[in-house]
């Protein structure tokens, strides 16, 4: 249900026209030229759903799929599966992925990817976090949280961050150059071009629960054993706060793949409290905090029209 309500919609997210163009543009054309569209996959996937006459809802389709299966793996691990997921719909569900299609894949592949990487299944993370690069190359800056899986040894984490920093190098040089030549301007310094007056916000929902994190890490580590990489992403979603006064659009888009922290906090914190009612308490908190999260987004957010009112392409 989730897939075909994020995949079939209709001109809804504020990317949707900047998502119609791979499409327009490769009618007529070979698969070569679709590898260089946006990310490979993605321009290939456009390829694809426009040779086989499914246009742009085809490309959401499969997504879509692509996205929910990666964070419905995600919840299933999680100790409170439900509440994981309820978690994850106001931000995650609504805005990202019927918003930022791209980075959405990515995302989805980066929380499948963690799942893995609690198993210290190395190699599986890795292979997911290449493929999401394929659909948005930024997903590339969670790449150091293997190197916390490969041993306790600092000079094995440190050859480990060398080998990711030159590969990085590699497969994002042309990037980033690109992006400090053209783009920097634009996100960073006193009046960028862009910027995100809801950055803060949703920074805060990823500063909040690192700070509990961080702050109850004994008795969080006796529950529920060493939080091993969590800690350092929590440490990232504390400095954000710092940086979102300088660059509000770049911050608030490297924090979509801080996001899990909210749904590996959330879901655990409850279970802190032996109490049942206390325990039970401390949900309903939750679940009242990210239905008011939903109603002022709905209500409140200066780009919320383009998701409302929601549209398919059933609604003509």
């Amino acid at each position: 249900f989730v897939v075909i309500t994020i995949g079939l919609r209709d001109e809804i997210g504020g990317d949707w026209q900047g998502l119609l163009w791979p499409s327009d543009y490769l009618i007529g054309k070979g698969f070569h030229v679709a590898l260089a569209v946006e990310g490979p996959s993605y321009g290939l996937l456009n390829w694809v759903s426009v040779n086989a006459g499914l246009g742009i809802y085809g490309v959401n389709l499969v997504c879509a799929a692509l996205f929910v299966t990666g964070l419905a793996i995600f919840c299933r691990s999680q100790p409170i599966p439900w509440l994981t997921w309820l978690i994850a719909t106001p931000y995650l569900l609504i805005v990202v992925g019927m918003g930022y299609t791209r980075q959405s894949v990515a995302l989805g592949l980066l929380l499948w990817a963690l799942v893995f990487l609690e198993e210290k299944k190395i190699w599986r993370f890795v292979l997911l976090i290449l493929i999401g690069t394929t659909f948005h190359k930024s997903v590339l800056l969670m790449s150091p949280l293997v190197v916390l899986g490969l041993g306790r040894s600092w000079w094995i984490r440190a050859g480990g961050v060398t080998v990711l920093a030159v590969l990085g190098w590699l497969l994002m040089s042309d990037y980033l150059l690109q992006l400090w030549n053209d783009y920097f301007w634009r996100y960073v310094g006193e009046r960028p071009l862009y910027s995100s007056r809801g950055a803060f916000y949703r920074i805060w929902m990823n500063a909040v629960p690192a700070t509990i994190l961080l702050l109850a890490w004994r008795p969080w580590k006796r529950r529920f054993g060493d939080p091993g990489f969590w800690n350092w992403l929590a440490i990232a979603a504390i400095g954000s706060v710092v940086l979102v006064g300088i660059a509000s659009t770049a911050v608030d888009r490297i924090n979509l793949y801080i996001a899990p922290i909210q749904l590996y906090v959330w879901s655990r914190f409850p279970l802190l409290f032996g109490d049942l009612v206390t325990r039970t308490s401390v949900i309903l908190v939750i679940c009242l905090i990210y239905f008011a999260v939903l109603w002022v987004w709905l209500n409140s957010a200066s780009h919320a029209y383009y998701w409302v009112p929601y549209k398919s392409i059933f609604s003509a």
